[in-house]
Formats: C-alpha cells, structure tokens, sequence
C-alpha cells in the first residue's frame, strides 16, 4: 500500500478566543420571503463581520511586522511618502563647502585675426569687437556649483528638418521631415585650490547652421570640450578656439 502523506502550509489563523462569532441562521419562512427588518438585520451582521475579521488582520500584520523589526506603517498609508523613514542618498557630504558660478562663453569674429595672438588678448579682443560689432555670441551658459560636487545643465529642443523630397502623380511634391534634437550640455567639478578654482569641464553643443534646401537639411555644427582648468576668480580664460566654421571662441569664468 502506498501512504501519501501532505503537508498543507496555510495562513496563520487568529486564537480561537479572538475569532468573531459565527453568524446566527435564522429559519426562512414556509414561504421563502423574509421581512424587510430581517434583511436589514442580516446586512448589518454581514458587515459587523467584515469589520471584525479586517481589524483581526490588521492586528495580525502589526504583530508581524513587529517580528522583523520593521517600522509600523498605519493602514491606508503603504505606498505615500513619508510614512518610512528615509534613507540617507548620500548625495551630499556632512559639510557642504563653497559655491561657484561658472559661466561658459561661446563666440565668433567676424574677421580674421593674428594667430600671434595670446590667449589673454584673445579675450581682451573679444571685449573691444563686441563694442564695435565685430563679434556674434553664439551662446552663454552659466550654473551655479558646490566644490567639489558634479553638476549639469542641458538646453535642447526638437527642430523639425526637411532630409528629402519626392514626386507623386496625386499629390505632387512630398518633403520627407524628420525631427533633430540640438542643444548644449556642459558638466563641471570646481575645487579650490588656494586663491585659485580648478575646474573640471565637459562641454557639448550642437546647433543648426544655414537655412538648408528644399530637399535636403541644413548643415548641423558640433562641438565638444573636455578640459581641466586653474582659473583666477573674476579672470576669463580661453579654453579653445576653432576657425573650421569661421573663427570661434570658447571662453570661460568662474566667481565666488
């Protein structure tokens, strides 16, 4: 003969003594209608029961949670913010320390200039042409940080950009339109060094140049920078340069 024996695993039931009574059945009369007090009667002992076995399981959780060491949470509130304690991210350090502004400058000349020139007076020249009009700002971006702490910026948008066209002999002419995504992205660390700030740049930038054509996109223009710098406070300094698309400058500056 073959004994199968099985272990059933079933969901803690409360003590006997805690356990609601069971409903009391009325008999139904021969003519199996009841009066309206009897139904009234019998929904009230529906939900008094529903009450009392819902407040045995919450008992019965709180006892549980108590067991692991968890924190209680009251009922209703699974889910909301705030009801747990939170937990430390780490994000921050005990002592927060100094706060910079770093501002990144992107222009162009419009004319040529003498690549003798030194870094300074490259900077010194862009004051003087953008007083005569001689120098187009492409873009400036500038963000607050915290030593040594990383922070990010990123500006872009969608521009919906024609990369083709095509004849129908119903509709004519069809512009094939695509969306592009430009923008700018810089991330930087600053730290001070003495009476000096060393920064550590990551810089990208992308944007449309021209108009472009009826079936085609206009050129799209792109720049990236990864630099470590010492810089004085209040003192810009030049970071690059580039005479591919013209001959433009990339400047940068940090204050206390």
């Amino acid at each position: 003969m073959l004994v199968v024996q099985l272990a059933s695993v079933g969901i803690a039931q409360p003590p006997e003594g805690d356990r609601p009574e069971p409903p009391v059945r009325r008999p139904v009369p021969a003519d199996g209608t009841r009066s309206r007090d009897a139904i009234l009667e019998g929904f009230q002992e529906a939900r008094e029961r529903t009450e009392a076995w819902r407040a045995q399981a919450e008992a019965t959780r709180r006892q549980t949670e108590a067991s692991r060491g968890q924190p209680e949470v009251a009922r209703g509130q699974r889910g909301q913010i705030g009801t747990r304690p939170q937990q430390d991210l780490g994000l921050l350090p005990a002592e927060i320390g100094q706060t910079f502004f770093v501002t990144i400058t992107e222009f162009r000349l419009s004319e040529a200039i003498d690549s003798r020139l030194s870094p300074d007076e490259i900077v010194a020249l862009f004051d003087s042409a953008k007083s005569e009009g001689k120098a187009e700002l492409i873009e400036s971006v500038g963000l607050s940080t915290i030593e040594s702490l990383e922070t990010s910026v990123r500006f872009s948008k969608r521009i919906a950009v024609t990369v083709g066209a095509m004849m129908s002999p119903a509709a004519g002419r069809i512009r094939n339109v695509q969306d592009r995504e430009v923008g700018t992205l810089v991330r930087l660390v600053a730290e001070s060094r003495g009476e000096q700030v060393a920064v550590r740049l990551a810089y990208e930038a992308s944007r449309m140049v021209g108009e472009g054509a009826d079936d085609a996109p206009p050129d799209t223009h792109s720049i990236q920078l990864s630099s470590t710098l010492l810089l004085e406070p209040g003192v810009p300094k030049l970071v690059g340069r580039t005479t591919g698309d013209g001959t433009s400058f990339l400047i940068v500056e940090v204050t206390e």
